[in-house]
């Protein structure tokens, strides 16, 4: 009798009183169903401890219980409990281990946790199941992109794109995989739909523009280059590596010797005394170089190559 009370009261939503008589069916009934049924209330009271409780004794009696399981691991991994969520995944794969929904969970918590090799390995599994959900499409595209494969990162992300053409995340990714895997002109055109996505702060859309410019360097658009760096900079003008990619803009692809000397000066205006603390690149050799020594190096030359220049227009 308060086993089927129960059930109606779930049915109307109203938990509290489903408790009270699952509680009292305990008495005389330790089932998996009960367990389930309590586990199940508590959740949805949002009483996650008691929830937990519940979900363990349920898959204690019945390992091979998926929605427990499943819903188990989404508890622990919100309240960011990385291992007690993959121990429970694991378990339960020992009974289903083709089970896509938690090969995708899996592979989830491992791509959140960074380990983006064995996530890979997990989507990769997903789609040989047959398994082509939109969001295993992302992550495995979001795993190509973070382990460098970006043409097979675009693959997927273009198939998740056309699912979701309003991530901002799904966008900015896919058109950063198009321009590392040299695909110019649709790197700029997913980045350009980021931008009208986004709302974010000032740094988020400085670096968008900052990847939108290089996308557009990479197929000889440099003035539309400059221009997204000049933009970066008016919404981070405090970002003094940005005044030298301005500067480097000028110097290496406009031939602009004095204004490529401005915005080298400017960036010398901004460097530190504690060497330790400047920007370095790796130069050919792969010896780290001071952006600031770079710059240095390139005013003195830039005014070589203008006085030179003067010269050679009087001798003639």
């Amino acid at each position: 009798m308060h086993l089927q009370l129960g059930d109606a009261y779930v049915k109307n939503n109203e938990y509290s009183q489903a408790i009270l008589h699952y509680l009292t069916s305990c008495s005389n009934d330790t089932s998996f169903f009960v367990s389930k049924q309590l586990a199940l209330c508590y959740d949805k009271l949002d009483k996650t401890d008691t929830a937990i409780y519940y979900y363990y004794k349920t898959l204690n009696l019945q390992p091979q219980d998926f929605n427990s399981a499943h819903r188990l691991a989404n508890i622990h991994l919100k309240n960011n409990n990385i291992i007690p969520a993959l121990n429970v995944i694991s378990n339960y794969l020992l009974y289903d281990s083709n089970n896509v929904k938690m090969l995708a969970l899996n592979g989830y918590i491992h791509y959140q946790n960074k380990a983006f090799v064995e996530a890979l390995k997990l989507f990769e599994k997903c789609l040989y199941l047959n398994d082509t959900s939109d969001f295993t499409k992302r992550y495995l595209g979001y795993c190509y992109f973070e382990t460098h494969n970006y043409n097979k990162a675009k693959t997927y992300l273009e198939q998740a794109y056309e699912y979701d053409t309003n991530s901002i995340i799904l966008c900015y990714t896919l058109g950063l995989a198009c321009h590392y895997a040299l695909y110019g002109h649709l790197a700029i055109d997913y980045l350009n739909k980021t931008l009208a996505l986004t709302i974010p702060s000032s740094e988020f859309v400085s670096r968008i523009y900052q990847d939108l410019a290089a996308a557009q360097t990479g197929i000889y658009k440099h003035t539309d280059a400059l221009d997204c760096y000049l933009k970066a900079l008016e919404l981070t003008p405090d970002d003094t590596l940005l005044v030298f990619k301005i500067a480097s803009q000028y110097d290496k692809f406009l031939q602009d010797k004095p204004m490529a000397i401005k915005y080298y000066q400017s960036f010398m205006q901004t460097r530190p005394e504690d060497k330790s603390s400047h920007p370095t690149i790796n130069d050919a050799h792969g010896l780290k170089v001071s952006y600031y020594d770079i710059a240095q190096r390139r005013i003195k030359e830039l005014k070589e190559e203008i006085f030179m220049q003067g010269k050679n227009h009087k001798n003639n």
